[in-house]
């Protein structure tokens, strides 16, 4: 059996930085991670606090490359966080649809 890499990294969202055309901040969470430890990181939030949730399959050739959790804005502190999970190319394409309808996204 393969032993794929995952990677989920994410951007946050401030009022102010919107304004500016950009994120307040972004980056990895994880880099190189098996399957598991990947979907907990891109489905945890930090704050218990948001206004919703939405998931998306992002496809390309074919294939799932990566799913974006997208979480509403925080009601405390107005900020939005978008998380990614980076699906490596080693995945097939049943498979990288597999893990999409998993996180709960329609493919």
């Amino acid at each position: 059996m393969l032993n794929h890499s995952f990677s989920v990294s994410f951007d946050i969202v401030t009022a102010e930085s919107a304004e500016n055309g950009d994120t307040a901040d972004s980056g990895y969470i994880l880099e190189s991670a098996p399957l598991d430890y990947a979907i907990h990181s891109v489905l945890a939030t930090e704050s218990n606090t948001i206004d919703g949730r939405y998931i998306h399959a992002n496809e390309s050739n074919g294939r799932i490359r990566w799913v974006t959790v997208s979480n509403g804005a925080d009601w405390i502190t107005g900020e939005s966080e978008t998380r990614y999970l980076n699906i490596p190319e080693t995945v097939t394409a049943a498979s990288s649809r597999r893990i999409a309808r998993l996180l709960g996204a329609t493919v």
